[in-house]
């Protein structure tokens, strides 16, 4: 941590009460600081009343199309279909180990065999094909070459990019092996700050949100995950793992908690490294199957990860943030 940061969190020890956005947060501050601090959760502003599956249905058709015809231009082998394409998603800030990415790239690998065994034992029909994207960057990036981020020359790689692509290529996950049908998981890193104007699939977040099937966000560590909210307010389902505060949040939406399929929590504290990583391929092939093989339950699936979003507004931490500094009870209609 950055000195000044560090100097900064250090004042908390004399404020007179200590918020957190998660309990991992919160037992950071008492195990360094000997604090102990509330949990107020984050929260979201959604103006919509339900999810907008026109834009969702168009947006997919249009990350399909544009993977269809680069990945044929730029790396051959055989045309893949639009239509045979599951674009999944995950979505940070550049920190490597922070945000999970060996482990989400080793799920990908268990989701290639589960895949696999799915085909041969048909209950997945042949030629599907699972690319996740993986959106972070350094910095915003301009002068990019045509058909990027499929066209992905090293040369427009900086820093931990180049580690996450070196990782990439390192368990087979990079197209070489899909345009041949030797595989039929990929992952795609997109190292841009996503706009309109990005030079690549020109969507902003919340449209390239809405056009993906599912989000995977296995962090190890995270105070909160708005992008699983945030992911959740265009209507896609994901995966997250257990030590960030959205999973905490979770627990207290006592509306949907019988029906919290449209986001499933993976366990990344207690159990082993293996184990984990096998749950985010579970999760994920959970979410695709779906898609594929029963588009009302997927849909289902959606509306439960949108409605969690809805209910996770900025109502409830409001009111709790005014009890604080007012030190009166929020009056209740």
């Amino acid at each position: 941590m950055p000195e000044n940061l560090a100097a900064l969190e250090a004042l908390a020890l004399y404020a007179d009460t200590i918020t957190a956005v998660g309990e991992s947060t919160r037992q950071e501050a008492r195990l360094f600081y000997g604090i102990n601090g509330i949990v107020i959760r984050n929260g979201i502003t959604i103006e919509s009343d339900k999810i907008d599956w026109n834009l969702k249905e168009g947006r997919l058709e249009r990350i399909r199309k544009f993977l269809s015809e680069n990945l044929y231009k730029y790396h051959g082998g055989e045309r893949i279909e639009p239509e045979k394409i599951i674009p999944i998603f995950t979505i940070s800030r550049l920190e490597v180990e922070n945000k999970g990415y060996p482990d989400l790239l080793d799920s990908l690998v268990a989701l290639e065999h589960i895949i696999k065994n799915s085909i041969l034992e048909g209950h997945m029909q042949e030629g599907i094909r699972v690319i996740c994207f993986l959106v972070t960057a350094e910095g915003p990036k301009t002068n990019l070459p045509a058909g990027f981020p499929v066209n992905l020359p090293k040369e427009i790689l900086v820093g931990s990019e180049l580690r996450i692509q070196q990782m990439i290529e390192e368990r087979g996950l990079d197209f070489s092996k899909m345009v041949r049908g030797k595989r039929s998981v990929a992952a795609l890193l997109y190292p841009q700050i996503l706009s309109v104007s990005d030079g690549g699939l020109g969507m902003e977040v919340e449209e390239f949100m809405a056009g993906c099937c599912a989000g995977i966000f296995p962090s190890r560590y995270d105070p909160f995950l708005l992008t699983g909210l945030e992911a959740g307010k265009e209507g896609t389902p994901s995966v997250v793992s257990r030590v960030c505060g959205f999973s905490d949040a979770i627990k207290t939406i006592e509306s949907l908690i019988e029906v919290l399929g449209g986001v499933i929590v993976v366990d990344n504290i207690d159990l082993s490294y293996y184990e984990t990583v096998l749950d985010y391929a579970l999760a994920v092939s959970y979410f695709t199957r779906n898609f594929i093989d029963d588009r009302v339950k997927y849909k289902l699936l959606c509306r439960e990860a949108f409605l969690l979003a809805k209910d996770m507004d900025w109502k409830v931490p409001t009111e709790q943030y005014y009890e604080l500094i007012s030190g009166a009870r929020f009056c209740k209609q």
